[in-house]
Formats: C-alpha cells, structure tokens, sequence
C-alpha cells in the first residue's frame, strides 16, 4: 500500500514538473521569436539592479514604440509615472500641483521656438530640472512573426530626496485645496 501511494506521488509530480518544463520551453520560444538587431551597447545592469546612493531616489523607465524618439519620450514619461507614485500621487496631481510652472514653459516655448506643446511634454521639461537622467539604453528589436520592428528604450533616472520632499509638501497642498 505504502508503495503504491510512493509511486503515485512520483507519477503526479513527474507529470507536473513536465508541464512546468513545458511552460518554460514554451514561453522561451515566445521571447525567441523578439529578435535584436541592435542596442546601444550591452545591457547595463541598472535595467535589473536599480541602484541607491545615499541622498539619492532611483527609477527606471521603459517604453517601445516603432520611432525612436516616440520610446525615449515614453521611457521618460514612464519615470515621471513611476516617480508620481513614488509620492503617492499620479500624474493628473502633479499636472495640478505645477499648472503655473506648466503654463509658463508652454509660453516660453511658444514664444521663443514657436511650438505648441502638450501640458505632458511641459511636465517633462519641468521634471527635467529635478529628476536628472543619467544613463540611457536603447535596443532596436524585431518581433519576428509580423516582421514588426519597434526601439525599447530604458532610461535612468535619479532624484535628490530634498526635491522628492518639496514635491510632497506640493501634493499636499493641491489636495487639500481639491478637497475644500
């Protein structure tokens, strides 16, 4: 008796362990089918370790897109989204929390180059003068099955704790003038 339940445990985590297996071969093949063609260089290790530094707040950003300006501007947006909630807030509360300074990078960009830009891209260039980004890696991929090339772009980007505090004691003033 006790050998035949030793030999139907085996039989079960056998079949269970070979779908496991299975599992894995088979999402391998579906990361096989992403080919690079391209990158910037080797991977750095700040994709998968996010580095600390005493002062210092870290993130990453990540984004693909078929142009490659279109994935740098994500992978930027993507660490300001991740900063925003980092603080607790998401990205409408910090467009609240900065409407003034947004409202005059749009008209000084207007004014001097004569461009319009989207209160996003004004965020952007605001967060630019607190979040410093400091290192860059880019890869050109190929997924093979549609023949759909596309650039992922990963960005780095740090941020003084001081200014993480300013913004906030920022956020808290927008709430609370949202909740009154």
């Amino acid at each position: 008796m006790i050998l035949l339940k030793i030999l139907l445990c085996t039989i079960i985590l056998t079949t269970q362990c070979s779908h496991i297996v299975n599992e894995a071969a088979e999402n391998n093949e579906k990361y096989e089918k992403d080919l690079l063609l391209e990158s910037s260089g080797p991977k750095p290790a700040w994709i998968y370790n996010v580095p600390s530094e005493e002062g210092y707040t870290y993130f990453v950003g990540t984004f693909r897109h078929y142009k490659f300006d279109k994935a740098l501007k994500g992978a930027k947006l993507n660490v300001i989204e991740d900063y925003s909630i980092y603080l607790g807030a998401d990205v409408k509360t910090l467009l609240r929390a900065h409407q003034e300074d947004i409202k005059n990078i749009k008209n000084d960009i207007h004014t001097s180059k004569g461009k319009v830009i989207s209160d996003i891209e004004a965020l952007l260039i605001f967060y630019s003068s607190g979040i410093q980004f400091v290192s860059r890696y880019w890869e050109r991929r190929l997924y093979k099955d549609i023949g759909y090339e596309y650039y992922r772009y990963y960005i780095l980007g740090k941020v003084k704790n001081e200014f993480v505090e300013n913004e906030r004691e920022n956020i808290k003033r927008v709430m609370k003038a949202i909740k009154y």
